[in-house]
């Protein structure tokens, strides 16, 4: 099903040579994404937008496939003894724009935002307690979305079993990812802390090369910024979340209509009970 609908919108691009792809969405949204929205949506390129279809399609087809096998990409999960059960919770949530630092906040111990009704569409930053305690939590999977228009758009999920605050957020972790190379693609850099000399965080990425030849996958700038395609989004103020809007790693300076601006960046933990 999802071939055929590819299929039929390239031929629809190559046809009409716009938009043909946001009407297909409309009758077939992946699940877990029944709301498809990005900023600039009205102006994408058609090509943009089958792009941004083949990476949903591309997510499931992993997920799927990794149920088959019974496995998360070589490294088990662990499943709650009889009687246990598993539950999702946003910890973590950095607001594009907002003042102050996602890897700052994140680094820092205590709450941070609202810690009585945390929202996903509040306009701060939230960071929850229960990270100080990462250990006692039993954190099973790690959920990396990025919001747009209050809605999720992308899901990067990881293996957290056995791991720290920190190290979850690594290619041998990953589990499912919207970017179809990105579990083979080569990276000099996929962690939180990312490249510290020049602030930026939760930061996947391929190469380097001078600020023309960057390409990646995701990006959250804080305060600082080096190349024009960093000064394009930085006069919003700080903590702003760049990704991939394509099947695969976008190259940031040359290919800027394929790049993402999420609103927000929220984490979210599965942890189990029963052990």
């Amino acid at each position: 099903m999802a071939r055929v609908i590819l299929g039929i919108a390239a031929l629809l691009c190559a046809v009409w040579g716009h938009h043909p792809a946001a009407a297909v969405w409309s009758e077939w949204k992946p699940a877990g994404n029944d709301h498809y929205h990005d900023h600039d949506h009205g102006h994408l390129t058609c090509e943009a937008e089958v792009q941004a279809l083949k990476a949903q399609v591309a997510t499931l087809q992993y997920q799927l496939s990794q149920l088959s096998h019974g496995g998360h990409g070589g490294i088990p999960g662990p499943a709650p003894y009889p009687g246990g059960s598993c539950s999702w919770r946003m910890v973590f949530k950095i607001v594009a724009g907002a003042p102050g630092s996602s890897y700052g906040i994140w680094k820092s111990r205590g709450g941070h935002g609202d810690q009585v009704h945390p929202s996903l569409t509040g306009h701060s930053h939230y960071r929850s307690p229960d990270l100080d305690r990462w250990s006692s939590l039993h954190v099973t999977k790690v959920k990396v979305t990025l919001v747009v228009q209050h809605q999720h758009t992308r899901d990067i999920i990881f293996n957290a079993h056995g791991c720290d605050m920190d190290n979850w957020f690594t290619k041998d972790r990953l589990l499912s990812s919207p970017w179809t190379d990105l579990k083979t693609a080569p990276t000099n850099f996929f962690s939180i802390r990312g490249d510290n000399q020049y602030n930026r965080r939760f930061f996947i990425h391929r190469s380097y090369g001078g600020c023309a030849n960057d390409r990646g996958w995701l990006i959250v700038l804080d305060p600082g910024a080096e190349c024009p395609w960093e000064k394009r989004v930085k006069s919003r103020g700080n903590n702003q979340i760049l990704f991939s809007r394509k099947a695969d790693s976008v190259q940031y300076e040359r290919d800027w209509g394929n790049v993402g601006q999420a609103d927000a960046l929220a984490i979210y933990i599965q942890s189990c009970s029963g052990y």
